[in-house]
C-alpha cells in the first residue's frame, strides 16, 4: 500500500515538472522569436539603407507581433532622433547607425506571471 501512495506522489511531481518544463520551453521560444525579429529589423534597415517604407513596415510588423519597437537614429552630423512609431519617421539626413530596442512580454502560464523584457542591438 505504501508503494502505491509513493508512486502516485512521484507521478504527480513528475507531471508538475513536465508542465513547468513545457512552459519554460515556450518562454525560451518567445525570447528567441523576439531576438530573431530584432535581427530581421536590423538586416532590413541595413539592406535598404534606412528606407522609409521598410522602416514603417518594420514598425507595423512589430505591432502585429505585440512588440514595442524603438529606433534611435544617429546622423553623420552628430545629431540623433528617437522614433517609436514608424509613421513619424522621415529620412532627412545621412544616417550613420541606428540603435534598435525591442520590448516584448513573456507569459508563464503555470506561474501566472508576466514579464516585460528588452533586447537591444546596433546596426553596422
Amino acid at each position: 500500500m505504501q508503494q502505491i501512495v509513493e508512486g502516485m506522489i512521484a507521478m504527480i511531481f513528475l507531471m508538475l515538472f513536465l508542465v513547468m518544463g513545457i512552459d519554460l520551453i515556450r518562454v525560451e521560444v518567445d525570447c528567441c522569436n523576439a531576438r530573431e525579429f530584432r535581427n530581421t529589423v536590423i538586416m532590413a534597415m541595413e539592406n535598404s539603407e534606412f528606407d522609409e517604407g521598410v522602416i514603417r513596415e518594420c514598425f507595423n510588423k512589430a505591432k502585429e507581433n505585440g512588440y514595442a519597437l524603438t529606433v534611435t537614429f544617429h546622423y553623420l552630423d552628430g545629431e540623433r532622433a528617437t522614433v517609436s512609431d514608424g509613421r513619424f519617421y522621415a529620412k532627412q539626413k545621412t544616417i550613420l547607425i541606428a540603435e534598435v530596442k525591442l520590448e516584448y512580454k513573456l507569459v508563464v502560464p503555470i506561474l501566472r506571471s508576466e514579464i516585460i523584457k528588452k533586447t537591444e542591438a546596433v546596426t553596422c
